[in-house]
């Protein structure tokens, strides 16, 4: 476990939880979704409109900007039974 992380008050299962989110974030190379965009809008000069709603609230709001694509990625882990929305964006190359 991390140590220099505060878990006060976290039970076992919470803090396994906490640090299981942390590793997918790191080995998935996730950034939080508003970087993400920024880096992709940068990149493809254009703006990326986001969905606002959600088939479920998001306890963690990721992206990524991997081989041309926006690859958001909004997880729940809060419940029993997680869920995950990905949404793929690429640039649109129908006007260049």
């Amino acid at each position: 476990m991390n140590e220099d992380r505060i878990t006060y008050g976290a039970s076992e299962a919470e803090v396994n939880r906490i640090e299981y989110i942390e590793d997918f974030i790191r080995l998935n190379e996730y950034v939080s979704d508003e970087k993400a965009i920024e880096q992709f809008e940068k990149v493809n000069q254009g703006q990326v409109k986001v969905l606002m709603e959600m088939p479920f609230t998001p306890s963690h709001t990721l992206g990524k900007v991997e081989e041309g694509m926006l690859v958001l990625h909004y997880i729940n882990v809060r419940e029993k039974n997680h869920k995950d929305f990905i949404v793929y964006v690429i640039k649109n190359t129908a006007n260049t």
